[in-house]
């Protein structure tokens, strides 16, 4: 199953505009969740990580967020990639 398109904007997950709950409440849940966030293509993707310094991710894959605040990023290429999170900035 394909993961579901969501937007991530000042640390707000919204899907079809609606806000579905800030990536810091997310980071504190006790039940385990993760969102896939689809990477379409032309989309860019922004992830400042804790150190400050950044990756930036282009073109298809997607992207969990497990509920310590770990982000794994599984490119086109299925190559996975685990950062600390701390700030997401999802660009059109």
């Amino acid at each position: 199953m394909p993961p579901v398109s969501y937007c991530i904007d000042n640390n707000l997950v919204r899907f079809r505009g609606e806000v579905i709950r800030s990536l810091s409440a997310l980071a504190t849940d006790n039940e385990i969740c993760q969102l896939p966030v689809e990477i379409r293509p032309k989309h860019k993707i922004n992830i400042e990580v804790n150190s400050g310094s950044s990756l930036n991710t282009e073109g298809s894959g997607f992207i969990q967020i497990s509920t310590q605040g770990i982000i794994s990023f599984f490119s086109g290429n299925f190559e996975q990639r685990y950062i600390r999170l701390n700030k997401i900035q999802y660009i059109i």
